[in-house]
């Protein structure tokens, strides 16, 4: 078991018989945070005391009324039983507040709080910090600088219009290859002819040619 009591020199005596925390006049009444480190020689019980407003009528048992505030009344109740040597105590509370420990007269008692802590550095006084100064407005540039916005807009306006024609252009494209050339609905497949089972198709007739006789008619005197 190891017991680290740091720096000897930061542990203070409780003489009086409570010890008080005192919160700052922007944190009254908000939950703080608080350590207690307590090396003491004998057990002991402690208690807390502080000052709180009643309710006059808990908006509870009267539905649609204002609470109404009494005068603040001192209160005062067990906080915790804290053993002999080194211990710590954590709690949070708003406001502020006592603690009063039961102990024999002869018992020694010491303490330190995290409202005591204090945070210091040790430097050389070199800092690398500098002060921003604030430049005067130039409303020449400013203005050369708003007409650029302005420029960049009216070409993106201009860039966008142009790639939604372009699109358009695209899809129609596309619709006229699905719909045919120019328009025109797009060519039926045909199917071909079947023959006829049982037997080739009809003879087609031949014409004659124009002005003479048919190619297998018989000259004229001729009998046979």
């Amino acid at each position: 078991m190891t017991i680290k009591l740091g720096n000897l020199t930061d542990w203070r005596v409780l003489d009086a018989k409570s010890l008080a925390f005192v919160a700052a006049d922007y944190d009254k009444g908000k939950p703080r945070r608080l350590r207690l480190d307590v090396n003491s020689e004998v057990g002991c019980n402690w208690y807390i005391r502080f000052h709180r407003v009643p309710i006059t009528n808990m908006p509870e048992y009267l539905i649609g009324a204002e609470p109404v505030h009494g005068d603040p009344e001192a209160v005062e109740r067990f906080f915790a039983f804290i053993p002999a040597g080194l211990e710590t105590v954590e709690f949070t509370f708003g406001g502020d507040f006592e603690l009063m420990p039961v102990r024999p007269d002869d018992c020694e008692i010491l303490y330190w709080t995290s409202a005591s802590e204090e945070y210091w550095t040790e430097g050389d006084g070199e800092t690398f910090s500098t002060i921003y100064e604030r430049q005067q407005r130039n409303e020449a540039m400013e203005y050369v600088m708003f007409q650029a916005a302005q420029n960049q807009l009216r070409r993106d306006k201009a860039h966008a219009a142009e790639m939604a024609a372009f699109r358009a252009e695209i899809g129609a494209m596309k619709s006229e290859r699905q719909s045919g050339i120019h328009g025109q609905p797009p060519t039926q497949h045909q199917e071909p002819v079947k023959e006829p089972e049982g037997g080739s198709a009809s003879p087609v007739a031949i014409a004659p040619p124009a002005g003479g006789a048919p190619a297998d008619a018989k000259p004229q005197g001729e009998n046979k």
